[in-house]
């Protein structure tokens, strides 16, 4: 994922409760050390939380296509 997708994503899971971390500031902390993206080497704990809020519709679109294949690979075992 690129930088702007994975902090959407990850932030997503956060809102979802995947994450239990008590803030969008330790959530950054988390993503900048243990993350690495494919088109940016070094993430920054401030870089990714001014991320969490995309305006780029694009970005909303691959996270939604990745959840509707996750979701079209979990049918496979429910059906």
């Amino acid at each position: 994922l690129k930088v702007l997708e994975l902090a959407y994503w990850q932030k997503l899971q956060h809102d979802h409760g995947v994450y239990e971390e008590v803030n969008l500031d330790v959530l950054s902390e988390k993503i900048a050390y243990n993350f690495s993206s494919k088109f940016q080497e070094e993430l920054s704990a401030p870089s990714i939380k001014s991320k969490f809020y995309p305006k780029d519709r694009q970005i909303l679109i691959t996270i939604e296509k990745l959840l509707k294949d996750m979701l079209d690979d979990l049918g496979g075992f429910l059906h």
